[in-house]
């Protein structure tokens, strides 16, 4: 069993999830002067470089809030957008997919950049923020709502301490299959699974190739 705090911590918006959306809905309203506290499970940020790519619109958001140069520096170079077919990594090529063109549209044009990268920079800026706090190794357990806001119970991953948390709004960041959003009664709309995927993440000098 955890050790439960004497006191209830308080905070305007408490954010259950410190991946991208987490991370970035902390930035935004820090941006507001509204106070917010985050919880993230996990150790770290994601150490996976998944879902390599932000669109037009997130790059153009991400320069808004100033950090559009910083993402981007950790992502591909231009023109890496494409698919290549091939018998082995080394071996005969089949064909090649076009990088989509950059007509000028906008000034903040996509970066196939990875969640890593993002969550990184996102998480440099919001710890230097004034109103946002993010607490890794630490889970929301469960919450209640009440007439003023909700009440929320996280738990150290580490140390199993129970904290208390009262906020007047919770934010359910906590990816697809979110646990916050079911005990909530908020349903999905739409089939469970649309695809399987696996990822396979391994570093090589490819250089010669």
């Amino acid at each position: 069993m955890g050790i439960a705090t004497d006191e209830a911590r308080q905070t305007s918006v408490f954010i259950a999830g410190g991946g991208p959306v987490g991370l970035a809905m902390s930035l935004l309203l820090d941006r507001f002067g509204i106070d917010c506290v985050v919880v993230e499970k996990s150790p770290t940020t994601t150490d996976h470089p998944k879902s390599r790519g932000c669109w037009v619109r997130t790059m153009e958001i991400f320069r808004q809030w100033g950090i559009e140069q910083a993402i981007r520096d950790r992502g591909l170079q231009d023109n890496s957008d494409m698919f290549v077919f091939l018998d082995s990594i080394a071996g005969h090529e089949f064909g090649r997919t076009r990088p989509e063109p950059n007509v000028g549209h906008t000034p903040a044009w996509k970066s196939l950049v990875a969640q890593d990268a993002v969550e990184e920079e996102i998480l440099r800026v919001v710890e230097k923020s004034r109103h946002a706090t993010v607490l890794f190794n630490t889970a929301c357990e469960s919450f209640e709502e009440t007439n003023s806001g909700v009440n929320v119970t996280t738990r150290c991953e580490k140390t199993g301490e129970v904290t208390q948390w009262t906020a007047t709004y919770l934010i359910a960041a906590d990816g697809a299959g979110s646990q916050t959003r079911r005990s909530a009664g908020i349903e999905m709309v739409g089939p469970s699974t649309l695809a399987v995927m696996s990822n396979e993440y391994w570093r090589a000098d490819l250089s010669r190739l």
